[in-house]
């Protein structure tokens, strides 16, 4: 799959950058949340803040920045995704695996899986350098 005309590559592109570089602060069960290390996020959160520079003052007094339909409609249109494309991405939250005994455990994606899942929703393949 080639990148569609309106996915916004260099942005998609910046975000997968930072978390490789910044893999401690990222999580993608959580939109944007503090924590003692600072802001951790998904990839929607962080597409936010590097994309339209969304501060940590916006996220609620809980400490954790609610993902609502207004701020899912902008990080939509910055990353020119489609809503089913943006829900595949922002859902990437739980791997499951099925071991040899049938027991099935859920964990968290790691940074190449979330790349796989970026090229295979958008068509953008981004190589981590090294493995993380």
């Amino acid at each position: 799959m080639s990148p569609a005309a309106e996915v916004n590559e260099a942005l998609i592109r910046e975000v997968l950058a930072f978390i490789q570089l910044h893999p401690e602060r990222w999580d993608q069960r959580h939109y944007l949340k503090i924590e003692e290390c600072g802001t951790v996020g998904c990839f929607a959160g962080w597409a936010a803040v590097l994309g339209v520079g969304l501060t940590v003052g916006e996220v609620d007094e809980t400490g954790v920045g609610a993902l609502n339909n207004r701020r899912q409609l902008a990080i939509n249109r910055l990353l020119g995704l489609s809503d089913g494309q943006f829900v595949e991405l922002y859902g990437f939250t739980t791997v499951f695996e099925t071991h040899d005994d049938g027991e099935v455990t859920e964990r968290r994606p790691t940074f190449a899986e979330l790349c796989e899942k970026v090229e295979q929703v958008t068509g953008i393949e981004f190589k981590p350098e090294v493995e993380l």
